[in-house]
């Protein structure tokens, strides 16, 4: 997420370089196209609900990945910085959880249970 906004951020500062600010656009999606792989296998271990928050960023993610690469503009980089910025320091944060709020499952190394699989993601837009 870091590498992908300091990309991001890199090509925005040189707008006239239309290929840069494609190719840093272009990784981004990438990016988010793993998540979205991840969050819709049935195997994910992430609750429902965050799964269901990650897709529909990944959405958005999505659509304005494609409005940027269809009218490249660097003025329409930011939301996409902010967002993977918000994402990483959310990630940071919950690394830095004590032993202590860590569920037992996660201290004593066995597997933290699945998602039921009568719980389904929704994947409307």
């Amino acid at each position: 997420m870091i590498q992908a906004a300091k990309r991001l951020d890199d090509a925005q500062r040189q707008p006239d370089d239309k290929d840069g600010l494609l190719a840093a656009a272009r990784l981004n999606w990438k990016l988010w196209t793993i998540i979205q792989a991840d969050v819709l296998d049935d195997e994910s271990l992430l609750p429902l609900d965050v799964r269901q928050n990650l897709l529909n960023l990944s959405n958005f993610i999505d659509k304005h990945t494609i409005g940027f690469i269809t009218e490249p503009d660097a003025q329409k980089i930011p939301t996409l910085i902010e967002i993977n910025k918000n994402i990483a320091a959310g990630l940071f944060d919950s690394l830095r959880l004590k032993p202590e709020a860590v569920p037992e499952t996660e201290q004593s190394g066995a597997q933290p249970a699945a998602i039921p699989t009568n719980e389904k993601i929704s994947t409307s837009a």
